[in-house]
């Protein structure tokens, strides 16, 4: 069967006798109705115009869109709420009596510079939903540029300002003490936002000038430009957080509220209808009530009226200071998480975690072998694209770590190199972003305790074995390592039956025995005890004895209750003289435990994954928490 072939079409030449490419004879495709452009002759007159406009536009946005469309419309949609947001921001800022624009002359006359400004946006994320924020999700920040202010002071032979440019906050140690004591007596917490705060303080400084806007340019009737003439503090500016401090402070001891003495930012309240207390981060605060919520309605609603009503307030609140909170009120337990904070770090490093598929990580003694054998490279001008994704890790999972117990060995393996990350530290990271998304629901649970777990207080104590939860009281253990190499020692501090406090740290110091690294470790957990106890005090929670530190150093819990039982551990006896002053005022006592029963053991090496999980429910009360959900 012959086969008849296409003939060959001739090449389309030029006159020149080059070929040229073949136009296409399909003939084009017509516009739909509504795109042609109509004649002259058939422009519709008088009132038939408009509506003729009006039902073509109406066909044309019938009409299927492209990806680049879409696109365009989602942006431009984007771009008109970040200019709300940008409108209102600003709006903010000129609303505070004495802000107003003035021309840039006016500054200039006066020799005093104009601070850039630095428009941040974000949008805010609900921690406890994972949702938009249901009251402004749009967030839009206008900040003076602090850092070059000083720069352009200096520049133009200005003192510098007197005003402190600190402000104290609550720590994390306060606030898991105070957390888990709401949950222990069953009281109402409330939380509380004061909205655009630093604008609202009362300014200490000179009057200052910054830029308008790079979204937001205006000029005066003459076309000069405009400026902010600032009469109140603004964010961005060094001193702002201490006069927005100073001004919240004296606000609420105006209404009663006492500073608790030796816990920076937290307050008291004693009246006739009961007491309270109160913790603070810069314009958030959280308060304690166990009777209803009389002082607290009654503090609310003067701070409102203090601050033009631009205060936010949660009775049943779902987060607070980037915790999720998580109650029930009837079995008495509270637990603080970060679900969010890991889903977000997945979805920048690890996106296919939330696809659901598993991808390859070290894993088991590989991961600890890796760990352990890192150290840092040789940094030559700018780090890699790589070396900046092991640093972003790193920091998002140094958040994390205050209600994820487990990661604080891999964490401090991955700080000590982060300055300059070698490759292997970039699998490391994964392998611990991993772990964390695996168990993204995991926290700290306090509350929902039985008598099962009672400490006992003498020389050869025990606790009710690591299958159960923290003891009620508080309890501190110390472990320590001594291997030449990376000498570390782990703390734990737990209270209302969860963690209140764990770290990993290194030893700065040659030692010369695992004897002298425990006394370091003791002594340390001392100071961590004493400032828990004040905060215990002020929360109206006073320790009924002695605090414990445990140990797993026979030698060290000997010389630290009788410094006449060194005999080869003189030379660094002076380790013990703080730690046994605080033992001879009743402060604390240092108790032995075994080695099988050291809560902070997992803190300071790599243990096998029983005892890993054992200890981990333990410091987190994963039983109440399993209770908790009825699991």
């Amino acid at each position: 069967m012959r086969v008849r072939r296409a003939p060959r079409r001739q090449p389309h030449l030029s006159p020149q006798g080059r070929r040229q490419p073949r136009l296409s004879r399909v003939p084009p495709r017509p516009l739909p109705p509504c795109r042609r452009r109509p004649n002259a002759s058939r422009v519709p007159q008088g009132d038939a115009a408009p509506r003729r406009r009006r039902h073509a536009a109406r066909r044309e946005a019938d009409l299927p869109r492209t990806r680049q469309q879409e696109r365009a419309a989602r942006l431009a949609r984007a771009d008109a709420k970040w200019e709300a947001a940008d409108r209102r921001a600003l709006d903010c800022i000129l609303r505070v009596p004495g802000n107003r624009l003035v021309p840039v002359t006016v500054p200039a006359a006066a020799g005093v510079p104009i601070q850039r400004c630095v428009t941040a946006r974000k949008i805010k994320i609900d921690q406890a939903t994972g949702g938009l924020d249901q009251h402004d999700p749009f967030k839009s920040r206008h900040s003076a540029d602090g850092g070059f202010a000083k720069v352009q002071r200096a520049r133009a032979g200005l003192p510098p300002s007197g005003v402190p440019a600190t402000s104290t906050v609550v720590d994390d140690l306060t606030a898991k003490l105070f957390v888990g004591h709401a949950a222990a007596v069953d009281a109402h917490l409330t939380k509380g936002d004061v909205g655009n705060a630093y604008v609202k303080a009362k300014r200490q400084g000179p009057v200052g000038y910054m830029a308008l806007p790079s979204t937001l340019p205006m000029t005066d009737e003459d076309g000069t430009e405009l400026c902010i003439e600032l009469c109140s503090p603004l964010w961005g500016e060094e001193c702002a957080g201490y006069e927005w401090e100073c001004t919240f402070n004296d606000t609420i001891k105006g209404l009663g509220w006492v500073p608790c003495p030796g816990v920076p930012a937290m307050f008291s309240f004693h009246g006739e209808h009961g007491e309270a207390r109160m913790i603070t981060i810069v314009d958030d605060f959280l308060i304690s009530e166990v009777n209803g919520t009389t002082i607290t309605d009654a503090t609310i609603a003067k701070l409102k009226a203090a601050f033009n009503d631009e205060v936010k307030v949660d009775y049943s609140p779902t987060s607070f200071a980037g915790f999720k909170l998580e109650r029930n009120r009837e079995r008495r337990t509270l637990t603080l998480s970060m679900p969010q904070k890991i889903i977000e770090a997945a979805r920048e490093h690890m996106p296919e975690l939330l696809r659901g598929e598993r991808p390859t990580v070290l894993s088991g003694k590989r991961l600890a072998d890796a760990a352990d054998s890192l150290k840092l490279a040789d940094r030559e001008g700018k780090l890699s694209p790589q070396q900046v994704r092991t640093q972003s890790i790193i920091g998002h999972l140094k958040f994390v770590e205050r209600v994820q117990p487990r990661l604080s060995l891999v964490l401090h393996r991955l700080s000590c190199v982060m300055s300059a990350p070698p490759p292997e530290a970039y699998e490391v990271a994964r392998a611990a972003l991993c772990t964390a998304y695996d168990r993204k629901n995991d926290g700290i649970t306090y509350g929902g305790l039985d008598a099962e777990a009672e400490l006992q207080g003498r020389m050869s104590a025990h606790i009710a074995g690591l299958d159960s939860h923290a003891p009620t009281e508080l309890v501190a253990a110390a472990d320590a390592t001594w291997n030449g190499d990376l000498d570390l020692y782990g703390m734990l501090l737990t209270c209302f039956g969860a963690a209140v406090m764990h770290s990993v740290k290194k030893i700065g110091l040659v030692v010369d025995s695992s004897h002298e690294s425990e006394a370091i470790a003791s002594a340390k957990a001392g100071e961590l005890v004493a400032y828990a106890r004040e905060v215990l005090v002020a929360l109206g929670a006073p320790p009924t004895g002695p605090t414990v530190i445990l140990s797993d150093n026979k030698a060290n819990v000997l010389v630290a209750n009788n410094a006449k039982s060194a005999s080869r551990s003189r030379h660094f006896l002076r380790r013990y003289h703080t730690l046994q002053r605080r033992m001879a005022d009743g402060e604390c006592r240092v108790v032995k435990i075994t080695d099988d029963l050291m809560p902070a053991d997992f803190l300071t090496k790599w243990v096998p994954k029983e005892k890993l999980k054992r200890s981990v429910d333990h410091a987190s009360n994963a039983r109440a928490r399993a209770v908790h959900w009825g699991n």
